[in-house]
């Protein structure tokens, strides 16, 4: 969702976007709820960079360096910018909905790398898919799509389901064994031994 001001700069609303260039504006005061229905999820996927160095052009008939992604979800799809350079910054966010957000385990997520350029664009590597029901809700998560000669890095976060996330409290690097009742080592001074 993105905040906008009045011309007197107080808060006038939302404008939350679906992902597909379109969205609905939500008035000040309005709680931003989806038009999609009660069950329908939300998550973003930032494509961040690619670095593809490693890849022999020749090899995959690669006349000139332009990277694109393109990601996947039922049906549902987002493409990069095609960029040249075998290492560019994308910096794109997408927005993707799923049918039920209390049951993710059926949900298809993919992204493919192409490169090339327009209209000679070819697929490097295999579409690669991505588990929904292993994210957290609300917490960036880094996903890499893995290519010849490289990865394309995304950040995909989980805006209303997921799993929760569990606070640990690992203190075990304080825990301490009682020789005489856990049956550990004893660490005495050598003035013990008699």
């Amino acid at each position: 969702m993105v905040q906008f001001p009045t011309d007197a700069g107080a808060e006038a609303g939302r404008w939350a976007p679906t992902g597909s260039g379109l969205g609905h504006h939500v008035p000040k005061g309005a709680a931003a709820a989806s038009a999609d229905g009660p069950d329908v999820g939300h998550f973003t996927v930032e494509v961040t960079s690619c670095n593809v160095k490693r890849i022999d052009m020749k090899i995959y008939n690669i006349g000139k360096p332009r990277c694109q992604t393109v990601l996947k979800v039922d049906g549902q799809s987002a493409t990069t910018k095609l960029l040249p350079g075998l290492d560019p910054i994308f910096d794109e966010t997408f927005t993707f909905t799923v049918p039920n957000k209390n049951n993710v385990s059926d949900v298809k997520f993919s992204g493919i790398f192409y490169m090339d350029e327009a209209p000679n664009t070819k697929q490097i590597g295999d579409e690669q898919f991505f588990l929904m029901d292993k994210f957290y809700i609300g917490k960036p998560t880094y996903k890499a799509l893995i290519v010849p000669g490289g990865k394309v890095e995304l950040m995909v976060t989980c805006l209303d389901f997921g799993k929760a996330e569990e606070e640990v409290d690992d203190t075990s690097f304080m825990d301490s064994m009682d020789a005489a009742e856990e049956g550990g080592m004893c660490m005495d001074s050598d003035e013990d031994e008699d």
